[in-house]
């Protein structure tokens, strides 16, 4: 077999990769699956502007997320207007909304991935959270935008001391414009990647120590959207397409195969290094 053709076999194997096809996948979270009005999951969401009380786990995990306080619950837009290669998203208002799981895992690394798009700049915009509902200073975030000063992805880990560890990438993101991203932890640091590009790291605060979820006291949630802890906060202002956890520190190679599955579903252009 010629092969750049087996190699594109390895990349897209017959019948379509698919995140769970790659061990330790914890968390996949669809937005053109899974969306449902209510808590109980039986009632799709499936007209433009319905409510996602409930965002179902496609991993098998059953790690899904719920929101019961109305006025906190994200929406699915799906008018010609919104939508990210012909498919709907799931709208967070940067103020209030915010999805709420338990907490799944206690992982000392792990590989984050996100499809996304920014609809204004804040000093949030959280993707995916694990904090501590009673100590306000034990969490991880995982975040599009570090700041209105520095709007490049960050991960930031907390654990109960004053001081935390958060860096942010080199690449400048842009509003209303679909990104991926990936946020890894090898146990010893982290590296990020957007839209397939290794980001150099700048710390404002701690230092590189990749301090993963399992380094961090007390969490008792997982959040997409926003963070809980003390109170609601941190939130993102934007669309969510995509959220894929694996449990350990993925390959170079996988990590190019989940960008490139995640670029091809949302109709994002990659420069892979």
């Amino acid at each position: 077999m010629n092969r750049s053709i087996r190699d594109l076999l390895l990349l897209f194997p017959r019948g379509g990769f698919k995140p769970t096809d790659i061990a330790g996948c914890l968390l996949w979270l669809r937005s053109d699956r899974g969306l449902f009005t209510d808590a109980a999951m039986t009632t799709p969401s499936v007209n433009d502007g319905d409510a996602v009380q409930a965002w179902a786990d496609q991993s098998g995990n059953g790690n899904n997320f719920t929101q019961a306080t109305a006025g906190k619950i994200p929406t699915l837009q799906n008018a010609a207007a919104d939508v990210i290669a012909d498919k709907g998203v799931v709208r967070f208002n940067g103020t209030s909304d915010l999805l709420v799981a338990s907490n799944f895992t206690s992982v000392m690394q792990g590989t984050v991935f996100a499809a996304f798009r920014m609809n204004g700049l804040v000093n949030s915009h959280t993707i995916l959270a694990s904090s501590d509902e009673v100590a306000a200073l034990n969490y991880v975030r995982i975040r599009s935008v570090h700041s209105t000063l520095n709007p490049s992805m960050s991960v930031l880990q907390r654990d109960g001391a004053p001081a935390y560890d958060g860096g942010y990438g080199n690449t400048a993101l842009v509003v209303a414009t679909p990104y991926v991203g990936a946020w890894s932890s090898n146990g010893i640091a982290y590296s990020l990647r957007l839209n397939g590009t290794i980001q150099t790291l700048t710390f404002v605060s701690g230092a590189n120590t990749g301090d993963w979820f399992g380094d961090t006291s007390g969490r008792d949630n997982f959040t997409v959207g926003g963070m809980r802890r003390d109170v609601d906060a941190d939130f993102l202002m934007g669309d969510l397409c995509e959220v894929i956890m694996y449990d350990a520190t993925l390959s170079p190679g996988q990590i190019v195969q989940v960008h490139k599955y995640l670029a091809k579903r949302w109709g994002i252009a990659l420069a892979m290094n």
